[in-house]
């Protein structure tokens, strides 16, 4: 995310005007450091193929008011026109009426693939743009699930939550 979505001008420019922007990395130890420890750098041929949506556990985006009152919740890597839709989603107070209108048109989306092109859904992933499309819509889905029960909470309780779960997973000490 840092060196894709997050260095697209357009993503930096629309989170600069509506959020307050902090960095927290949820699991310093991970990797134990080294090589492990180490961004992984993809080509431009990977990063194409790479799954939106992928990278939940790892990759969370918190978008708040500036009180610390989180209104929307991201997971996974996004590219930057994907994102800026989510952005979108959360640049106003969203009610959970929207939130159903948003999970119920991303299910539509997926039903529409299934339905159009079965043939599709039959390739391997990575040859296939649509099940990867299909796969990221249901990540979505997902998504809005997971925002809506962290919506409204005060994020330095959220993070010490994903931070205190870290550490019984043995992934931070």
């Amino acid at each position: 995310m840092r060196s894709v979505t997050f260095a697209d001008d357009k993503v930096v420019d629309e989170l600069n005007a509506k959020f307050v922007l902090v960095w927290n990395n949820h699991a310093p130890d991970y990797g134990g450091g080294g090589e492990r420890g180490k961004q992984p750098v993809f080509s431009a041929k990977e990063l194409e193929n790479y799954p939106e949506g992928a990278g939940g556990g790892n990759i969370r985006t918190y978008l708040c008011r500036a009180d610390g009152t989180i209104l929307h919740y991201v997971e996974g890597w996004y590219k930057p026109a994907r994102f800026l839709e989510e952005i979108a989603v959360s640049a106003t107070e969203t009610t959970a009426k929207q939130r159903a209108e948003r999970r119920e048109a991303l299910l539509a989306a997926q039903r529409k693939i299934e339905r159009e092109h079965p043939d599709e859904m039959k390739k391997p992933f990575e040859e296939s743009a649509l099940r990867r499309e299909y796969a990221m819509l249901g990540l979505l889905v997902n998504v809005q699930d997971l925002s809506r029960a962290v919506a409204g909470q005060m994020i330095p309780k959220v993070l010490e939550q994903v931070r205190r779960a870290n550490e019984e997973r043995g992934i931070i000490k």
